[in-house]
């Protein structure tokens, strides 16, 4: 997953050093190759949250409410596929994450720390929920600074659907800006499906996705499996194919394990390369508003870089109104 994405939190450590195991004065570094904005997240559907230790990857085990982003579907928020469709009832949640990936270079002795670090909110609104979050990555001596907004309602008894907005001002590897959204529907008692779409332009040119994916919940057992089948269009209209699988077991309302492996196209600094990774999480309370979230993962991005990160997570939520 190279990025959008949570591996889940905590400063601006943005000191950026290239291990020069290796290297010589005068030898050319790799390019920092930036997080992947683009194709869906494996770890679940684009969201603006903490990201699924990708930076630049938002899920759902990240945050409350899914942000249209990267990549989502968050434990406590994102309803069974048997439960009608319904926003989370509770006050204003702010949360925090911060991470860092060793990369090592393919074909190089060349090593490198990307950090991140992310901040965001979640508001209720009337009939809907409103996200906003920044987050900034540091590769190679080079930060881009992503600036989100997502919106989410319901819009019937088991529908619902998501709409998002992104900008990263003087983007260097992310998206100049990006347009998605999704819906989210509870066929039956067990089975939901999702879409998610989304449009980013970058230096290059202006990718497209769109990843459709199947939810189920075995009877009787307080699991969740989801695949889902990703397809990314680059500027010169080539169509890209992946997937992504992944399983979340729910140890009590709040405490949730997420595991997962996907193989998708990815797009960093407006090239599209094939991406494997492998995920685990989990979110822990702390209390009754405040929880910790941990993820990490192993990635390996085709003739790019194989990378191993880890990010940790801390959101708290406030009373809410009239609570």
């Amino acid at each position: 997953m190279s990025a959008d994405q949570f591996v889940l939190l905590f400063g601006c450590l943005f000191g950026r050093d290239l291990t020069t195991t290796g290297a010589t004065a005068g030898q050319p570094l790799a390019p920092p190759e930036p997080p992947p904005a683009l194709a869906p997240s494996p770890s679940g559907p684009l969201t603006l949250a903490l990201p699924p230790v990708k930076f630049g990857l938002i899920t759902e085990e990240n945050i409350p409410v899914p942000i249209g982003g990267a990549l989502s579907a968050a434990p406590p928020s994102t309803p069974p596929a048997a439960t009608p469709v319904t926003l989370p009832q509770r006050g204003l949640e702010l949360y925090a994450a911060a991470g860092t990936t060793h990369i090592q270079y393919a074909g190089t002795s060349l090593s490198a720390q990307w950090r991140s670090f992310t901040l965001g909110a979640v508001t209720p609104l009337r009939r809907a929920a409103l996200s906003l979050e920044g987050d900034a990555e540091r590769r190679s001596g080079t930060t881009d600074t992503r600036l989100a907004a997502q919106l989410d309602t319901p819009l019937g008894p088991r529908l619902s659907g998501y709409a998002a907005l992104a900008v990263t001002p003087g983007a260097h590897f992310r998206e100049s800006w990006s347009l998605a959204g999704g819906l989210d529907w509870a066929v039956g008692k067990r089975v939901g499906v999702t879409l998610d779409a989304r449009h980013a332009s970058y230096a290059t040119g202006a990718f497209t996705s769109l990843a459709p994916a199947l939810r189920l919940t075995p009877k009787a057992v307080p699991l969740e499996l989801r695949a889902q089948w990703i397809n990314l269009w680059d500027p010169d209209g080539r169509h890209w194919q992946g997937w992504s699988l992944k399983a979340a077991y729910d140890l009590s309302d709040h405490a949730r394990l997420v595991a997962g492996y996907a193989s998708y196209p990815d797009v960093e600094a407006g090239v599209a390369r094939t991406m494997r990774s492998a995920f685990a999480g989990a979110t822990v309370p702390l209390g009754q508003r405040l929880t910790l979230r941990l993820t990490v993962n192993r990635d390996n991005r085709a003739g790019s870089y194989t990378g191993t990160g880890v990010m940790l997570g801390l959101s708290w939520r406030l009373n809410p109104r009239g609570g």
